[in-house]
């Protein structure tokens, strides 16, 4: 996204690094907005929309500007939405009003306007408009504002004063071009020559390279069977940049792998995910036997990578305290002498502490909501501190370039997962389009300038299941050469609706119960699990739409979708009451907690009927009279409330004697138990039976299952998604010399 500054309709000259209004400060360089010296919350986009604005004071910004530097061509956004929901956002951060405003004005149809008064000015040059912007702007009176009246040249004015003033905006923007062309830009290399590193069977993850930049170390499942849980485990290898030969340094197969390489090259730690061998080991970089500094709980690959101090005392890595929920951040000695890091008790959660080259700084992570994830960046003790970007889709690592004056980071939606470079003098974030758009795990090499990522390949397909008969076999759905997920039937059995990446991006999609008559529902952002009416006349779905979600309503026989008006800004996850009347839905924003209810007319009326645990693929009993789901903090369980009258009544409660289920999205509920797939048998489906409080296993498959399980109405036949080829691979992009 382009910041304010680089724009290329706008003089590139620096502002100020504070702009003062009333009780309230705007920080360009920390990206904060400020009231009486404490820090207001504030999304990075509104607070660049507020930027913006401020930069400006009396001017119209209009919406065309506005979408240009919020909202580059390349971005799908519902843009009016989107620009209403960031005006909201700094009105209710500036506590303004929009029919009485005092700091943001709408000029309908036009754009918007910073009517309060800066206590410093921007510099003239920097507040001047682009040529091809009319000389003033004019009040709603007709007059011209205080401002237009500054830049524009009095009539009064000879040639020669005009011939001045152009010539000292010319030499004044020739010099900060020269002061743009001279700055560090060591962020990432101009041009990158891309290479595939590996290319073996199987998965390749987590790459760390060493010191000396000559050698990537990595996780391999393609060696041995495994005791994770789904299929071959990973064990850690070693190969060069030259040749292809491989040192395997580890012969213990697990869930998950992170490394990191000691400052000196001779060692390299690593976070195993094993059950009860879960903890932080060093093993010889040349091989040898691995030693355990520590056991962990930590929970899953995302919270697995860990960061090796450049002095070689401490290792940072992520945890789990006893009792309570949430990653923590942790430093480590290599005798295994632990302490937290730093924890504050606004993030849910924290992790990916990463320290800097020079060992001076860190960067991290903090998780608030679902939808605002904070950057943050302090010395390396943890005292002081300060929030330098707010992203809000998932980021999976964390990495500083050469100079440690940018952040490197990769960002993941539905649709992709992309690498970007973030500024730390100013905030601004880039897109780094050169590493494509399957970008994961990365690593980076001060001394090189390389980086390396992995990317990812994968198939999955959907087969369905003859309940009725133990005999019968599976038989296939549907194929592609992409991902077809979270499929099922419609309660009439006429119809199969699922979401897939067969078009390149992720969308919604019907045909017919045989697979034939296929069409695509959705139109635009990425789109996905698409929910049934019990009438089998309607779905809804969520669609991811810029930053936000949104949940839609389609009648497959006019095939029109329409977005459900809400009051809520982040909607996603919809199902239907089991009277087919309400459409339930999971304010994103609440970190998985809070759900609505609405009609499927909703016009803005949804009604709180949930705000409790943090859960996942949360679904109905075919009679409505529970909601199940997974949390999202443990090992994947289903739990059970209670609905009374649309809402819940009480707690949860775990299902006594329900095992770990292999991923959070295989199971699905029937009238008097659970269709689910075990952890500890990942080509197995089986069943729950309420009553008896015992699992039976019904049919194995041939391959592990994935995203999606579901049953028909009439509990006949299922449809699961099957792990088809599945592959990643470490790319390496070094600089063009």
């Amino acid at each position: 996204m382009s910041s304010f500054l680089n724009s290329g309709d706008r003089s590139p000259i620096p502002s100020p690094r504070v702009l003062r209004f009333d009780s309230y400060e705007v920080d360009l360089q920390s990206g904060e907005l400020r009231k009486g010296g404490r820090r207001v919350p504030l999304q990075a986009q509104p607070f660049q929309l507020l930027s913006l604005l401020v930069q400006s004071p009396g001017h119209l910004v209009t919406r065309e500007e506005v979408r240009r530097e919020l909202w580059p061509a390349d971005t799908f956004v519902d843009f009016d939405r989107s620009l209403a929901t960031a005006v909201n956002k700094i009105r209710e951060a500036l506590g303004d009003s929009a029919e009485h405003p005092k700091f943001v004005e709408t000029l309908p149809k036009r754009g918007y306007r910073f009517i309060g008064k800066l206590d410093s000015e921007p510099p003239l040059e920097f507040r001047a408009r682009s040529a091809a912007a009319p000389a003033a702007e004019t009040d709603a009176a007709g007059e011209k504002t205080e401002a237009a009246r500054v830049i524009t040249p009095s009539r009064s004015l000879n040639w020669r004063a005009v011939a001045v003033w152009t010539l000292a905006g010319t030499l004044l923007a020739a010099a900060a071009i020269l002061f743009w062309r001279t700055r560090d830009h060591s962020a990432a290399p101009t041009e990158w020559t891309v290479t595939q590193f590996t290319s073996f069977p199987g998965l390749q993850e987590s790459p760390a390279f060493s010191p000396d930049g000559s050698r990537i170390a990595f996780a391999w499942n393609g060696n041995a069977p495994s005791n994770a849980q789904n299929g071959p485990g990973f064990d850690l290898y070693v190969k060069g940049l030259v040749g292809e030969a491989t040192l395997r340094l580890t012969n213990h197969p697990s869930q998950w792998l992170s490394a990191a390489w000691s400052p000196d090259g001779t060692r390299i730690a690593f976070m195993r995910l094993a059950g009860p061998d879960t903890g932080l080991y060093v093993v010889p970089a040349l091989g040898g036997a691995e030693n355990k500094i520590r056991s962990t709980h930590t929970p899953y690959a995302l919270a697995a990578p860990i960061s090796w101090s450049p002095d070689g005392k401490t290792i940072a890595y992520s945890d789990r305290l006893p009792d309570e929920v949430g990653d923590r951040m942790f430093v480590t000695s290599i005798d295994g002498e632990s302490r937290l890091f730093f924890h504050d008790p606004a993030c849910k959660h924290e992790g990916h502490l990463t320290f800097s080259h020079d060992g001076k700084n860190v960067a991290w992570l903090c998780v608030k909501r679902l939808d605002v994830l904070d950057l943050m960046v302090g010395d390396s003790l943890g005292k002081a501190r300060r929030l330098v970007a707010e992203v809000s889709k998932r980021v999976s690592k964390i990495g500083w370039n050469a100079s440690d004056t940018h952040l490197l980071i990769t960002q993941a939606d539905p649709v992709a997962s992309e690498l970007y470079d973030l500024n730390l003098k100013n905030g601004a974030i880039t897109k780094r389009p050169e590493a494509g758009t399957s970008v994961f795990s990365l690593t980076l090499n001060p001394k090189t300038g390389a980086i390396a990522w992995t990317a990812y390949r994968d198939q999955v397909n959907l087969w369905r299941k003859d309940l009725t008969s133990q005999d019968s076999s599976l038989e296939p759905i549907l194929a592609s050469s992409r991902s077809d997920n979270m499929a099922s039937s419609s309660p009439d059995g006429k119809h199969i609706v699922f979401d897939s990446n067969r078009s390149g991006v992720w969308s919604v999609w019907l045909a017919d119960a045989d697979g034939s008559n296929l069409s695509r529902l959705s139109q635009g952002g990425s789109a996905g699990y698409p929910r049934w009416s019990p009438d089998s006349r309607h779905l809804a779905y969520h669609q991811v739409e810029g930053d936000l979600q949104s949940v839609y309503v389609v009648d497959i026989n006019e095939r029109a979708s329409r977005k459900l008006l809400t009051r809520l800004d982040n909607t996603a996850w919809p199902f239907w009451s089991a009277d087919g009347k309400s459409i339930y839905f999971q304010d994103f924003s609440s970190f998985r907690q809070r759900y609505y209810r609405c009609s499927i007319d909703c016009n803005k009326n949804e009604v709180l009927v949930r705000d409790g645990a943090k859960s996942f693929n949360m679904q109905a009993s075919p009679d409505g009279d529970h909601w199940y789901y997974v949390r999202g903090d443990e090992p994947p369980r289903v739990y059970r409330e209670t609905m009374s009258d649309g809402r819940i009544e009480g707690g949860s409660e775990a299902l006594d004697g329900f095992p770990v289920l292999a991923e959070p999205f295989l199971w699905a509920p029937g009238k008097n138990g659970i269709y689910f797939v075990p952890a500890n048998k990942p080509k197995t489906v089986s069943y729950f039976d309420f009553a008896a409080k015992k699992a039976r296993d019904l049919f194995t498959t041939g391959k592990p299952m994935t995203d999606g399980m579901s049953v028909s109405m009439d509990e006949k036949s299922l449809i699961v998604a099957q792990q088809g080829e599945k592959h990643s691979e470490i790319m390496l992009a070094t600089p063009k010399s």
